[in-house]
């Protein structure tokens, strides 16, 4: 073997690029450039994850810069000036503070999928391993360099794979005769007006009180609104991502109101602050159709114990709505946010961090977020929901290499939460498919249901319960509770709420309308869990669409190692009928591709 020849099987380790990537976050570099820290550590981790042909200039702006509409001009040119400026941070510190680092990170011009290499001192150590690798290969003994370098090998396939996948999808859309609907058309048409509750619009509180701690209230003011409106029966609210995602192109609200088909919207503002603590806060709810304002109520307080306060004045706010609100039942259920401000806001990052919990990387770093939520604040059921849900998820989804531990940890964590407060409907939520993963069916719709009772304006809790209600060989009542998952959280793009429509559509037999739903999912920069392309290949499959199918087939089996899909389906579906609907038009592909090879 020459020197380039062992220069070339010198591959850095996933181990070794992600203590590199830690290493390059922690430094001067980039201490004080947060938007470029998270820019480069998606790129990594996602080509890590076998998925760097997912990493374009839609999922960039999506993802990093929480762009609505990453087609528009402004959020590709964003990305471009972001990379640029990653390219330059990356060079900087390899010329200065990384100069002797072992592994190099680069991303190079034309693209946003990073290459991984040694450097010349990393490489120099890595080739004092040759040595024993050589001796070994005499032996016919695989080192732990080959076997590495077979992964890679896999990973590097499927990257390839992944693009094909979204080439195919692609052209199974352009050559649709249907013309190709844009992403506010096809979910306004088929979804925002298809519920007879009131719908409801929290526009986020204007913050105009000076000092940093107006910004954090009056976001904070508006989430908690959000969640104790939600409880409300007979009350759609809209999820904050959407209204969010509309906002940065949008800044009528009424325009996003009318976008969105809401009856009536919710707008507020704070003013005050330093020097002086007195704050006050405003709160109007408006009739969309005719723009007259139904109910207004002005607050004076001291900023003084903020998160009591914003408590207070959440309650106090959602009643006044209520009251005013027409068929809608005055008592509301109250929900404390009262406690430790650090683990609440931590809570809800950790939230947006876990979903969708299809990736065992958002798992894990999620599970380590709540856990620091428990440190914080032991007395409060929020941390404990969120941890046993990571477990449930983890066991559910087969990435879990101890499932009876983790399911054991799992029961263990919601238990403790719903004894701290039975109404907590993440535990319940958790509890279902910690049951669902050992198939006892009538236990996971049980406390599915208990989730849906306790939190019934949580989207993804109406979407997995959609799914559960499924699994248990009622298709058509799971696609009214995933219906309406979309319908509160309509715009943002990174939610399983259209693949979960697609699969309870395939098992409800409506074929062509599973795959508009997962066909809609990608163009919108959606995700696509190996779960989603099982369904996927079935789909095309069944519309007699064998080759795009076969595509998609082959990324599947290279993966089978990671997700065992049978095994996914058959603890995850209560009648055999339904394993089979999806494994027999998987294994008409297989046969399909194995005829064209051998032809």
């Amino acid at each position: 073997m020459n020197q380039r020849e062992k220069k070339q099987t010198c591959v850095p380790t996933s181990t070794q690029i992600e203590q590199q990537l830690a290493q390059i976050l922690s430094s001067a570099q980039f201490k004080d450039t947060p938007k470029l820290r998270h820019f480069l550590e998606y790129v990594v981790m996602e080509t890590l994850g076998g998925r760097a042909g997912r990493i374009k200039g839609y999922s960039i702006s999506s993802e990093v810069f929480g762009r609505s509409d990453p087609e528009e001009a402004g959020a590709s040119a964003i990305v471009r000036v972001q990379a640029s400026r990653l390219r330059r941070r990356l060079h900087d510190y390899y010329e200065g503070e990384g100069k002797r680092d072992p592994v190099l990170i680069e991303i190079p011009k034309g693209g946003y999928v990073p290459v991984f290499e040694f450097t010349r001192d990393g490489a120099a150590e890595s080739m004092t391993h040759q040595h024993s690798k050589l001796q070994r290969e005499n032996l016919g003994t695989p080192t732990g360099v080959e076997l590495r370098s077979l992964v890679l090998v896999q990973w590097l396939l499927i990257a390839v794979l992944l693009l094909a996948v979204v080439a195919a999808i692609w052209q199974f859309s352009s050559t649709s005769q249907e013309k190709v609907r844009t992403p506010d058309s096809f979910i306004e048409k088929e979804y925002l007006q298809n519920s007879d509750n009131l719908s409801v619009m929290v526009f986020p509180f204007e913050n105009l009180a000076t000092g940093f701690s107006g910004e954090i209230f009056s976001k904070g003011i508006t989430e908690d609104i959000i969640t104790d409106l939600s409880k409300v029966p007979g009350i759609d609210v809209i999820a904050l991502s959407s209204i969010l995602s509309l906002k940065e192109s949008m800044s009528d609200y009424m325009e996003i109101a009318h976008r969105l088909g809401v009856n009536y919207i919710l707008r507020g503002s704070l003013r005050g602050g330093e020097p002086s603590e007195n704050i006050r806060i405003t709160a109007q709810l408006y009739d969309s159709s005719s723009g007259n304002q139904l109910w207004g109520r002005r607050f004076d307080r001291k900023m003084s114990d903020s998160l009591r306060m914003q408590d207070e004045l959440a309650t106090n706010i959602v009643q006044g709505m209520v009251e005013s609100l027409p068929g809608v039942a005055p008592a509301v259920e109250r929900e404390s946010h009262v406690g430790n401000r650090e683990a609440y806001e931590l809570y809800k990052q950790a939230m947006h961090l876990v979903n969708p919990p299809a990736d065992p990387w958002r798992l894990i770093a999620a599970r380590r977020a709540f856990e620091r939520v428990i440190e914080l604040d032991p007395e409060w059921a929020g941390g404990y929901a969120g941890a046993a849900y990571t477990y449930a998820f983890h066991v559910w989804w087969g990435h879990s290499k101890e499932p009876v531990i983790d399911r054991s940890h799992a029961l263990e964590l919601a238990d403790k939460a719903l004894t701290l407060d039975s109404s907590f409907g993440l535990a319940y939520s958790a509890l279902a498919f910690v049951y669902l993963s050992q198939r006892d069916f009538d236990r996971a719709l049980s406390y599915s249901e208990l989730a849906v009772k306790f939190q019934p304006g949580s989207p993804y809790i109406q979407a997995y319960h959609g799914f559960i209600q499924c699994a248990n060989g009622d298709a058509e009542t799971g696609l009214a509770f995933a219906q309406r998952a979309l319908r509160l959280d309509p715009v943002y793009p990174r939610t399983p709420f259209m693949n979960i429509l697609g699969i309870i559509n395939f098992h409800a037999g409506n074929h062509v309308r599973a795959q508009e739903l997962f066909q809609r999912n990608i163009e919108r920069g959606g995700p696509n869990s190996p779960g989603t392309q099982v369904y996927l290949a079935a789909t095309l499959a069944s519309l007699g669409r064998l080759d795009e199918a076969g595509t998609i087939y082959k990324l599947i089996a290279t993966q089978k190692e990671v997700f065992d899909y049978e095994a996914w389906l058959n603890r995850s579906f209560r009648r055999e009928d339904d394993v089979k609907k999806v494994l027999h038009q998987l294994r008409k592909i297989e046969k399909y591709t194995s005829d064209a090879s051998a032809s």
